[in-house]
Order: structure tokens, then sequence, then C-alpha cells
């Protein structure tokens, strides 16, 4: 009996966890701003010299949802197809917030959605989908982890796929 080499998530070697969080959202929480999880950044040209150096990463974020959510327990919402899109500097504020008052950001906020999901649903979506934390209106406590998964040997990513165990 041979051991398999060590191998990363769903066994894909190239797939890593690089960040988790817990989150709980008690009630009164107001919600989030507007955002993506990705921020662009120019790259030091030695290191896009370096022969191991590999673009483009991709990076997904995935939620599990430990409750169930609905529009009164802080819905994660979306802007679906938002990860292609192309935005100039000012659609943001200082903080990297998508700025909801530019009407060029308008057609986008239009298409908005909030995901509604059952405990042990899954959220995954691409690093640059927008996205945002709904306001708690319950008397309950959203919980919810967080984990942002980093493939770098794929360019081929879906955005905004929900996962479910019980659908």
């Amino acid at each position: 009996h041979r051991a398999h080499p060590p191998r990363g998530i769903a066994g894909h070697a190239d797939c890593h966890v690089i960040g988790q969080t817990a989150w709980r959202s008690h009630p009164g929480f107001v919600g989030g701003e507007l955002h993506a999880d990705y921020l662009t950044m120019e790259l030091p040209e030695r290191w896009l010299a370096e022969p191991g150096f590999e673009l483009p990463m991709q990076v997904c974020t995935a939620h599990l949802y430990l409750d169930r959510i609905d529009a009164d327990l802080c819905p994660t919402r979306v802007i679906p197809g938002s990860h292609r899109e192309s935005f100039e500097p000012e659609q943001y504020d200082e903080a990297l917030f998508f700025v909801p008052d530019r009407p060029e950001n308008q057609p986008l906020l239009d298409r908005r959605v909030a995901i509604s999901l059952d405990p042990g649903d899954v959220l995954f979506f691409h690093c640059r989908t927008l996205h945002s934390a709904g306001r708690n209106r319950s008397d309950e406590t959203k919980s919810s982890s967080e984990e942002c998964l980093c493939d770098t040997g794929s360019n081929n990513s879906k955005a905004c796929v929900i996962c479910s165990s019980n659908r």
C-alpha cells in the first residue's frame, strides 16, 4: 500500500486556504458596504521576472452559513457578473468601497440580489465579485464562516455559485 502525496483542497495541488474568518452578526448589525475581496496592485518587475511566478492567480471566497438566512437575517448581497467588469478608481471611495451615489455605478447596483440560504449551504464567488452583508433586522444572531481559497494553477473561475446539501 503506497501513500499518496499531499494534495491541496479537493485533491487539487494548486488550491490553498489563504484566509479564514468566523462571523457573528448580532441583532441590529447594520450590514456592510459593497466591496470586492480583490485589490489591484502594481507588482515589482523583479517578481514578474521570476521563473516560478505565474499569473493569473485566482482567489475564490466561500461563505459557509450555519443559520437560515433570509431577508431579515443579514443576507449576503451580490452583483452577479461584476467580477467581469472593469472599474475606474473613482468608482470606489478611499476605503475601497463601491460608491453607491455615482451615476456610472447605478446600472450595477440595479443588478444587486440578496441570497437566501439554509444551514450548511455554501456560497462561492470570485474575489472580484461585488458583495456586501445585509442588515440584521431579526432577533437572531447570524453565524457563518468565510474561507478564501487560492488556485495558483487555473485561470478559469466561475462567480456566484450556490452549493447546498439539501437542494
